[in-house]
């Protein structure tokens, strides 16, 4: 699955090609995308809906994998891994294009795949979609880290040491 905006269903197209390979291969396999008109893939199933707060959550369980194809550019390089995050924190593993703050939040190999090329695309989907173990692994490391680094306990932890080491080195200055 695919959740986005408008703006960013650009970045579906750059998966066509392995999505459409795949589906001759596996003619049950589809894709839901959420918050954009969905691409037409030959041979594909693709389901594709409009995005809403209240159903936001609903939407991310009923994917498998999440999927966060984007270009190598400026721009994306300057993106946050927003789409990632959600996925993570859904239980869901991700594979996702090796460009910027995707790096710092998917661990290759454990919380998804970091992909460079197309191949790389197909190859990591048909590794998630032939194994539920594997995917449930990776989405409950994917959870864990969301938890640990991501989530709101975990980020006011880090303001609240921030104003302790700033007020500390302040009243050590004095």
């Amino acid at each position: 699955g695919w959740i986005g905006s408008a703006t960013s269903r650009q970045y579906l197209e750059l998966i066509r090609g392995p999505l459409h390979q795949l589906s001759k291969r596996f003619p049950n396999l589809r894709l839901r995308v959420v918050g954009a008109e969905s691409p037409h893939v030959e041979g594909l199933q693709v389901e594709s809906k409009d995005w809403s707060l209240e159903e936001e959550e609903e939407d991310l369980r009923g994917f498998d994998i999440g999927l966060m194809p984007i270009a190598d550019d400026p721009w994306t390089r300057g993106k946050c891994a927003l789409k990632i995050i959600q996925y993570m924190a859904a239980g869901l593993p991700v594979i996702s294009s090796n460009v910027g703050a995707n790096k710092e939040v998917v661990r290759d190999g454990e919380t998804g795949f970091l992909v460079d090329s197309l191949g790389d695309w197909c190859a990591a989907i048909e590794k998630l979609k032939n194994s539920e173990e594997l995917r449930s692994a990776m989405g409950a490391a994917g959870r864990k880290t969301v938890e640990e680094h991501y989530s709101q306990e975990a980020i006011a932890a880090r303001v609240v040491s921030l104003i302790d080491n700033i007020s500390a080195s302040k009243i050590s200055t004095v």
